[in-house]
């Protein structure tokens, strides 16, 4: 008696067919889907189109404020305590000036706001951490409006620093300067 084995190209292209179908019908299910959704949906009135003489409808004044009392109140911290939690590394400090300024001078281990990285750094932040903004002495102002726009990202604490870098290096607090 003999035995013939199976020929395994049947086997092999009935599999090849299954899944051909299945994809198929995947793709003729989702295209339907899509239809359904589109055709279900009310129109959409068309956009006026802008005059010529049309002001954007939210400028950066109007999406950040251009004055410091146009977000929420921020506590400034002094420096000593700053200092507390820079040693105790509880806080994240963030430089709010531009990348070149940030360049020059800044406090050592400080992200810039411009930094690649701040998102990163921000998550890594343990509970119950702060953000401390700072700024120049000069544009104090600058570190609270940063501190600001934290808030609004849903950043619970966050602080400016009295005095700014310029009180932070006279004191003889640790700074840096490159990237």
């Amino acid at each position: 008696m003999t035995i013939s084995p199976q020929s395994p190209r049947k086997e092999t292209g009935a599999r090849q067919w299954t899944l051909i179908l299945a994809v198929l019908t995947f793709l003729a299910g989702a295209g339907l889907l899509g239809i359904i959704v589109l055709v279900s949906r009310p129109p959409q009135p068309a956009p006026a189109p802008l005059a010529a003489t049309d002001e954007p409808a939210v400028t950066l004044e109007s999406a950040h404020g251009d004055q410091v009392g146009a977000g929420p109140a921020i506590e400034r911290i002094a420096l000593e305590a700053a200092k507390t939690h820079y040693d105790d590394q509880t806080a994240i400090f963030v430089d709010v000036r531009s990348g070149q300024e940030f360049e020059e001078l800044h406090i050592a281990g400080a992200a810039s706001i411009t930094s690649e990285d701040l998102e990163t750094r921000l998550r890594r932040l343990p509970p119950g951490a702060i953000i401390i903004t700072y700024a120049g002495r000069a544009n104090e102002e600058t570190s609270v409006r940063g501190a600001q726009i934290f808030m609004e990202f849903g950043y619970s604490d966050v602080r400016a620093l009295a005095g700014g870098l310029e009180s932070w290096h006279e004191q003889g607090y640790p700074t840096a300067s490159g990237r």
